[in-house]
């Protein structure tokens, strides 16, 4: 029989990234959304060789990014840096040459570098060679190469790339859901609901290299448009579960009730640590599922289940 403890782990009041923030929609505990839907709270406009500032607009509830190409680069850059997480966001863009694109994550805009410039790991999007997308690539300088699928520099071709069974692409109206998941060193990507790109990047992003410009094992999030071609594309329902504030702390001295392997009394919410949501603990069953966020109705702090 699996054995379970219930550990008083996290103060409901004290982590930001299972609470809600006024004006932010909060639809699937554990994550927090990043966009309102009416403006670009929580974000700021970055570039690199433009004076272009205002390629980034609100319609319909969603973020409207359009640059004419060759104008620069231009990126929508988070107010707050993550490590560890798991971001869920929707994009949509016209058929065509005119969405090249990507999420930056761990990233650091480094205004003295050359008058500006955002160095670090970046998740592909790109309309036209559709199949990029989800592909992971690293825009640090002196380090611009694909990681996934690995190659020596930039340069990519399709048959390079692989695209799993019941992969998909849509174009606007439809939407796309792009995941990143991000834990220590290995990254993943999932495209409408495929998985597609695994990254381990220890003794790559991690090197001295990175460190020596502040980014591949913390930083910031990143919505790019591509420099040197023309770009619509709009992102929606952007969303993170913050990994990286959630600590496991061990009673020092269960209770004896924590102690029996008994499941949770009343009704419950269970989600993994990679934010999915899964059946909450039946009282007395056997399970082998490793390690769970819960949260319990009425109760004013979240618990850590270990099976």
């Amino acid at each position: 029989m699996a054995i379970r403890r219930l550990l008083p782990a996290l103060c409901f009041a004290g982590i930001a990234c299972l609470s809600a923030r006024p004006g932010f929609s909060q639809t699937d505990t554990p994550f927090v959304s990043l966009f309102n839907g009416t403006d670009l709270t929580g974000w700021s406009v970055k570039t690199a060789g433009t004076t272009i500032t205002n390629f980034a607009t609100i319609t319909d509830g969603y973020i409207h990014l359009e640059s004419p190409g060759g104008a620069g680069w231009l990126w929508l850059y988070s107010d707050k840096p993550y490590t560890d997480f798991v971001l869920k966001l929707k994009f949509t863009a016209p058929s065509g040459n005119q969405g090249n694109s990507g999420v930056n994550f761990r990233s650091f805009w480094d205004p003295a570098d050359q008058g500006g410039f955002l160095n670090g790991p970046q998740v592909d999007i790109y309309t036209y060679n559709n199949w990029r997308t989800g592909c992971i690539l690293d825009m640090t300088k002196n380090s611009q190469k694909w990681y996934f699928p690995s190659l020596p520099d930039w340069n990519i071709a399709k048959s390079n790339v692989t695209t799993p069974a019941g992969w998909k692409f849509n174009y606007f109206p439809d939407w796309n859901d792009l995941e990143i998941q991000v834990k220590g060193m290995n990254i993943k990507t999932i495209v409408n609901g495929v998985p597609f790109a695994s990254f381990n990047g220890e003794g790559i992003l991690n090197d001295a290299l990175h460190k020596g410009k502040n980014v591949g094992s913390t930083g910031y999030l990143a919505l790019q448009a591509h420099a040197e071609e023309k770009v619509v594309i709009n992102f929606k329902d952007i969303k993170i579960f913050d990994q990286s504030t959630v600590s496991i702390r061990p009673s020092s001295r269960p209770s004896a009730r924590e102690r029996r392997p008994t499941g949770l009394a009343g009704p419950a919410e269970a989600y993994t640590l990679e934010g999915r949501r899964i059946a909450a603990p039946a009282q007395g069953a056997a399970a082998g599922c490793g390690l769970v966020v819960v949260k319990q109705a009425g109760a004013r702090r979240l618990q850590a289940v270990i099976r």
